[in-house]
């Protein structure tokens, strides 16, 4: 099922990035793939993933592997709505675009450091989009980084469950500084140097991100993903 899922993916890159990198780091399995969807469940929380033809094709490869027991993404946004009426879910976030980022970089400058759990709480105290559970698993697994000024946290980064770069944020005293950027940078050149394709998911209203990252060289999709789920 490996080849004919990445052949099928692999007829839209950009858009199923994602998919695709969980399917070649072996951080996701495949519970369906054929020439009209793939559909696969990353480890941890069990998120599951899914790109097809049509609505009604997504609906059929979801419900014939189980249905929806948490979260799912859904690459074809259009598609969401059939996918959340059959299975009793809800627009978890904004749509969202994917992009990888193809274009060299130059090293980050600045204190960037792994995270240890001291600084669970102070994280999930300043990211708006996971639970402090969530948090700990990330640094856990050593994918939760910090930029210090003056010896104090002022930003962090990191690597989402399902491998994408993210968990970006700048404490508002240290912004206009450009430690987004250089944690940025830090976050490309660590996911290369583990022969990963570095990508990142950008809210679609988020114009900041959207420009910083293509002034990075990031090669932005113009095709909206939806996060859906049941809380």
């Amino acid at each position: 099922m490996r080849e004919a899922a990445l052949i099928y993916l692999s007829r839209d890159f950009l858009l199923n990035i994602d998919m695709i990198e969980g399917i070649r780091r072996s951080t996701a399995d495949i519970l369906y793939a054929g020439d009209n969807g793939v559909l696969v469940r990353y480890h941890g929380r069990g998120l599951l993933a899914v790109s097809a033809d049509t609505a009604e094709d997504a609906v059929n490869i979801i419900a014939d592997a189980g249905g929806v027991k948490d979260d799912i993404i859904v690459h074809q946004g259009e598609f969401a709505d059939a996918i959340a009426e059959r299975f009793g879910l809800r627009e978890l976030m904004e749509r969202f675009y994917n992009c990888i980022f193809t274009k060299p970089v130059a090293e980050p400058v600045g204190d960037i450091r792994p995270l240890g759990m001291e600084y669970a709480e102070f994280v999930a105290a300043h990211y708006d989009h996971s639970d402090l559970d969530y948090i700990k698993g990330r640094i856990a697994a050593g994918n939760l980084f910090g930029i210090f000024v003056d010896d104090k946290l002022a930003g962090f980064v990191g690597e989402h469950e399902e491998g994408s770069m993210g968990m970006l944020e700048v404490l508002p005293e240290y912004r206009q500084r450009g430690l987004g950027t250089q944690l940025d940078r830090f976050n490309i050149l660590r996911e290369r140097a583990m022969g990963h394709v570095p990508y990142g998911q950008i809210i679609a209203s988020n114009a900041l991100s959207i420009k910083m990252h293509g002034d990075m060289g990031a090669v932005i999709d113009n095709k909206l993903c939806a996060w859906l789920g049941r809380e």
